[in-house]
């Protein structure tokens, strides 16, 4: 329960504060479980529809990609059917305290769609940073996400010329992109500062969930 906008700030510090959880994943845990109850209390259902549409929301994300990456149709449905039915889904629908993993692929997902689809532009790359921060907000290993990134920058220059010599991949992947790259390299370092650094490492509860 808070009171203040400053007690609503703490749920995204590092520093210790009297709103901070076990981890910092303040958008699926302290943002999400406020508004919960803000908006519908102590009802469970609300909360499990909410956490079912942002499910379905990076299932349509996931065929966006799929889409981009093999322009096939077929392949990208039945990736998308296999991903959706995975029993690894159970807890994190069936238990809301699990929430941070339909968040951390959702905004994973938006980021690469964002990285593939934009074009050169400051307003673009902010969009791709700004959904890093979000999956970073949502649980600790989205830090992989700009090697994901570079894996499907590459595979997407291999679709469009098999025959590229390396020059090609570093002007298409790298060069073309700097400004983003820098930005998300900043972004990762920072993180890795306040998380280890400011948050701390527990290695007993970090480790296990």
């Amino acid at each position: 329960q808070i009171d203040t906008w400053v007690e609503w700030l703490n749920f995204f510090r590092f520093a210790d504060n009297p709103q901070r959880a076990a981890f910092y994943r303040p958008l699926p845990t302290q943002l999400f479980f406020w508004l919960g109850d803000t908006l519908f209390g102590l009802e469970a259902l609300p909360y499990y529809l909410l956490n079912l549409t942002f499910f379905c929301l990076s299932l349509w994300l996931l065929k966006q990609l799929l889409y981009r990456l093999t322009h096939s149709g077929w392949l990208s449905w039945a990736s998308v059917m296999f991903y959706a039915i995975s029993q690894t889904h159970f807890t994190h629908l069936y238990f809301l305290s699990a929430a941070q993993e339909v968040w951390l692929v959702g905004l994973l997902l938006l980021s690469l769609l964002f990285a593939l689809s934009l074009q050169n532009g400051w307003k673009s790359w902010l969009l791709v940073w700004l959904s890093y921060v979000g999956a970073l907000m949502s649980k600790e290993t989205a830090i992989v996400t700009p090697v994901l990134m570079l894996m499907v920058l590459v595979w997407r220059q291999y679709q469009a010329n098999q025959k590229s010599e390396w020059q090609a991949y570093w002007h298409a992947v790298i060069q073309e992109r700097l400004v983003m790259w820098v930005g998300l390299a900043v972004i990762s370092l920072a993180y890795l500062y306040l998380r280890l650094g400011v948050f701390g490492f527990n290695p007993t509860t970090d480790t296990a969930y």
